[in-house]
């Protein structure tokens, strides 16, 4: 009876903690008069569950970011806010992505970049390349890239 009662306890605990985890998952606002100036700014506070929003704007590319993680069960989202024209212009490449995991990224238009449009890799080891990366009404568009 005992054990009994003890698992049951462990299965509440364990349900409301993971609910708790689901509830702290946050919006992080991108743009002018936002929290947030830039992506890479709001990558470095977001985790798994997070929504990075990106507002109205055209933002420089050339951006760096490293180990941006989602969970299979909690991807990280970076959007442009719906109904708002979010542009990345120029740069290398918009973004350079290096060890991540478990993205979407939703709305965005990627222009004229000169060596790769987007740029995700594994940082030089085989060990923890990037994946699960889902692309969703993107444009790219008057690339001037050599690269990919």
């Amino acid at each position: 009876m005992m054990q009994m009662k003890f698992i049951i306890n462990f299965f509440v605990f364990g349900m409301v903690s993971l609910f708790a985890l689901k509830a702290q998952a946050s919006v992080l606002h991108v743009g002018s008069g936002h929290p947030y100036a830039t992506l890479d700014q709001a990558a470095d506070d977001a985790i798994p569950g997070d929504t990075i929003r990106l507002h109205e704007g055209t933002y420089n590319g050339g951006l760096y970011i490293e180990n941006l993680q989602g969970e299979n069960d909690a991807w990280i989202v970076i959007e442009a806010a719906e109904g708002e024209e979010v542009i990345f212009e120029g740069g290398n490449n918009a973004w350079q992505f290096t060890d991540g995991a478990y993205l979407e990224i939703r709305g965005f238009i990627f222009q004229h970049q000169v060596g790769n449009g987007l740029n995700f890799d594994d940082g030089g080891t085989y060990a923890s390349p990037t994946h699960h990366v889902k692309f969703i009404n993107c444009i790219f568009r008057d690339m001037n890239a050599s690269g990919n």
